[in-house]
């Protein structure tokens, strides 16, 4: 099927679909998206069968080896905030599963992680709730007090943005 500005692949135009979207426009996006791929295409896999070192994102960076997890989970328990940060990373932006993925921040932030800190304030703040905002500051006046540099300064900045 061929995009264009002007014409719909369709009879008439289409002001609900997407069949409007230029070649060039499509191309821009997955560019700036990194080459986003679908990690699980076939509905048959389940979500163990997810982590084989395929990317959901663009990233190659958040893959864990399906043989490091055990190890990764083991030293995060045992208090490693940088293992539950790795582990929080590769669910969120890999496995795409974001229950685990707020699992292994928390994790990450009892730990003492301030980047774990500063990810679970975040996610805390985009929660509708109020005691997950208000959860959020928690975190981000922790990790503006024990972090320094741009961890520390990007949650004074949400702090801000939150009123404080």
């Amino acid at each position: 099927m061929k995009f264009s500005a002007d014409r719909s692949p369709h009879k008439s135009r289409c002001a609900n679909c997407f069949c409007n979207i230029t070649t060039a426009w499509l191309m821009a996006l997955l560019t700036f998206a990194g080459g986003c791929t679908m990690a699980n295409s076939a509905s048959s896999e389940t979500k163990s069968d997810i982590p084989s070192g395929r990317p959901a994102m663009g990233s190659q960076a958040f893959v864990i080896p399906p043989n490091e997890i055990p190890s990764l989970q083991r030293d995060a328990l045992r208090g490693s905030g940088e293992a539950a940060y790795k582990l929080a990373q590769f669910y969120d932006f890999v496995v795409l599963d974001t229950q685990e993925g707020l699992r292994w921040k928390i994790i990450a932030a009892e730990n003492g992680h301030a980047n774990g800190m500063y990810a679970l304030g975040l996610t805390l703040k985009n929660r509708p709730d109020e005691q997950s905002k208000e959860r959020a500051r928690y975190w981000f006046e922790k990790v503006s007090k024990e972090a320094s540099g741009e961890t520390s300064d990007l949650a004074k900045r949400r702090l801000t943005e939150m009123g404080k």
